[in-house]
């Protein structure tokens, strides 16, 4: 017995074959031996992931490391995704494929997770359909005990299809590890266990089998290996009854060790069977592959075939793995969101199965709300209905505050603590933030006049002084703070002309507060003024 280290997922598929049979023996031959070795080589496997209960998942195998928690127990060494095999042509309906197990004492109770077996076409004329069933047994087929029977039926478990020419087809039986009805077996003293594969109905059996090969060009048939027989005694033949001449004689179970050489096959049947020990530890969950679909595995495996992992202990026949829409707290919504996930992982609430988004209505969430009088947590609808502030997503009256202060930097370049924003506009300010402390913020510097000796002035910050000039303080104007140097110079360009005695008598007779043409700065544009421009004309300041 060659025991694996398992291959997680299983299919049911059909491959393309190559390399035609060799010659077929006589109908005589036929009812004499029984045995039709047909040499066929499988270049390639595809398959069909298959349930007990028809879920099908396309896709292939997808190796994972489970430790010692799952193994899988074979006498072949044949390849299950394609090689060399040898098609049993004479076998016929209602005969069985099987092969035994011999594990220790302490690897029961065990769960019988998925088995396999290869079935091929050799230059068949028409498209095959072929029935068939899988059975589990404690002990030998023999004289053990049947636990576990699937048969296909062509709706829940489809049928072997195969289209003309040398095709092949991996039969992988999975039981859903949602299925309450596991496959459990027990040990009947024998520490042994069974699997295998009958043919129900032939595409094609003609005539009676035990003089007739079904033929050849019409239907399908189980494979062994070519490496030569390898366990006499765990492969089986369940043969129809053909009288003493029959394989073997008079029908019924029989393992390669019990026929005669015209009956025993040269090789293993390619079967395989995946088990795990229900005394396994291992910390597996139930991890939803797809929507519906569950399987019992470690979080790492989950993750690795990007399933969503619901937690060690959790088992698939107690989870939905159905999606829905899930509502957030904050009144959001998430599509194809699991039950678990979306209450666990995201506090939302889930809102049922198939359920999309855009058909359901999130309740809206309860934020912060301010009134003049204090906060009270609301829907925004609501607040703003009320004549209320929302606080925004997220907020809460017992950590938001309504009346929030910070710093405010002035115009004239200081910083004031503790101002609401409203009370830093009145006062000119920039509010710095929400309980933002002056001790953490730069006020920008104010500009001020900027007096040169030679009447020139332009308006700068504080380092006026490194231009040699005169600052004359925050918030100062040319216009104001530096007609004192040089009074005749009205328009402040450092010279007394034509421009000054211009502004003069253009405002001459006015009154009032910043007149330009006020030299004297009494008030008034008037003859003193004038006088002061036409007594300095032509000097610079």
């Amino acid at each position: 017995m060659v025991n694996l280290r398992f291959g997680f997922w299983v299919a049911l598929a059909g491959a393309a074959l190559s390399q035609p049979c060799l010659g077929m023996e006589s109908e005589a031959d036929d009812a004499a031996s029984r045995l039709l070795p047909i040499p066929v080589q499988l270049d390639s496997m595809q398959r069909l992931h298959i349930t007990t209960r028809g879920e099908r998942i396309d896709g292939g195998i997808v190796e994972l490391n489970r430790g010692d928690c799952q193994d899988i127990v074979t006498h072949t060494d044949a390849d299950f995704e394609g090689g060399s095999f040898t098609a049993q042509g004479g076998f016929s309906e209602n005969e069985w494929a099987a092969a035994s197990y011999t594990l220790a004492p302490s690897e029961f109770p065990l769960t019988v997770n998925r088995i396999e077996m290869i079935f091929a076409t050799v230059g068949t004329t028409v498209t095959t359909t072929t029935e068939w069933s899988v059975g589990v047994w404690e002990g030998t087929p023999n004289n053990g005990t049947l636990v576990a029977l699937f048969s296909s039926d062509g709706q829940i478990l489809p049928h072997i299809v195969m289209p003309p020419g040398n095709n092949g087809t991996n039969v992988l039986v999975e039981v859903d590890p949602g299925d309450p009805d596991q496959i459990v077996v027990t040990n009947n003293g024998s520490n042994t266990f069974t699997v295998g594969y009958r043919i129900d109905e032939h595409n094609n059996q003609t005539q009676n089998p035990c003089f007739f090969a079904p033929p050849q060009a019409s239907n399908a048939f189980p494979v062994t290996d070519t490496s030569g027989l390898a366990n006499s005694t765990g492969n089986w033949l369940f043969g129809l009854n053909c009288g003493s001449f029959g394989c073997p004689p008079n029908g019924g179970w029989v393992n390669f060790a019990g026929l005669n050489s015209l009956c025993r096959p040269s090789g293993d049947w390619v079967i395989r069977a995946t088990y795990t020990p229900t005394t396994c530890t291992d910390d597996l969950g139930a991890c939803c592959v797809s929507d519906g679909v569950c399987f019992e595995l470690t979080q790492a495996e989950c993750l690795s075939v990007e399933g969503v992992f619901n937690g060690v202990g959790t088992v698939c026949a107690d989870f939905n793995c159905v999606a829905g829409a899930c509502c957030l707290p904050d009144g959001s919504c998430l599509d194809g969101v699991f039950q678990s996930i979306c209450e666990t992982e995201f506090n939302g609430t889930y809102q049922g199965d198939g359920t999309a988004c855009a058909d359901v209505t999130c309740p809206e969430a309860v934020e912060a709300c301010c009134f003049p009088a204090g906060c009270v947590n609301l829907t925004p609808t609501n607040c703003i209905g009320a004549g209320g502030t929302p606080g925004g997503p997220g907020s809460v009256c017992a950590t938001f505050n309504c009346n929030p202060t910070g710093a405010c930097c002035l115009p004239d370049g200081a910083c004031v603590d503790a101002l609401s924003p409203e009370d830093c506009a009145i006062a000119g300010g920039t509010y710095q933030g929400d309980n933002v402390q002056c001790s953490t913020v730069s006020c920008p510097e104010p500009f001020g006049a900027c007096c040169f000796d030679t009447g020139f002035c332009i308006e700068l910050e504080s380092d006026c002084v490194i231009a040699d000039g005169e600052w004359a303080g925050p918030l100062t104007d040319c216009k104001t703070a530096c007609i004192a140097s040089c009074p005749p110079d009205v328009s402040g360009d450092g010279n007394v002309d034509l421009v000054d005695l211009n502004i003069v008598l253009g405002t001459f007779g006015q009154s009032g507060p910043d007149l330009q043409g006020d030299a004297d700065g009494n008030g008034s544009v008037d003859l003193a003024d004038l006088n002061l421009v036409l007594g300095s004309f032509g000097e610079s300041c």
